[in-house]
């Protein structure tokens, strides 16, 4: 499959979809790829290529599996070859996917482990707080009855 046939069918996808070129650039954008609607145009047109990501995520958007338009590809007389090609570029994306999702799973861990820290030391510092505090009632109360004790022995 080429640049104008992914492009032909990603185009049709979005129409299906009832989204716009803009509303794709803005759901791309938020999802961390700086795409404008002109070059939403230049994808559609085959002028731009995408990268396996950008293609996973449009894919996404419009609602349509990547596989699915590459078979549609393979099924307008495609060559073997664009076809063995194009699945060795999804289980390429499928591989970055799931190092992707990999990722985000060992950073949910280390975020919890940061917090459990953050925790633990906020819980410390609670103590330490509590300690201070008692500490300081403590050394009142001595003032205090040191200064009961001169006076009662000042009145003797």
């Amino acid at each position: 499959m080429n640049n104008q046939e992914l492009g032909r069918e990603i185009k049709r996808a979005r129409q299906e979809a009832g989204l716009t070129q803009a509303r794709v650039a803005a759901f791309m954008t938020e999802a961390g790829f700086r795409l404008h609607q002109t070059q939403i145009t230049s994808i559609e047109s085959g002028d731009r290529p995408l990268t396996i990501m950008e293609a996973i995520a449009i894919c996404s958007i419009v609602g349509v599996d990547l596989a699915a338009i590459v078979r549609v590809g393979a099924d307008e007389e495609t060559s073997g070859h664009d076809l063995r090609f194009a699945r060795v570029q999804l289980a390429m994306a499928e591989r970055e996917l799931q190092q992707a999702r990999d990722a985000q799973a060992e950073a949910r861990t280390r975020v919890a482990a940061a917090r459990a820290t953050v925790g633990e030391q906020a819980r410390q510092v609670r103590e330490l707080e509590a300690k201070a505090r008692e500490s300081a009632r403590a050394d009142a109360v001595a003032r205090a009855e040191q200064a009961v004790r001169a006076l009662s022995d000042a009145r003797r």
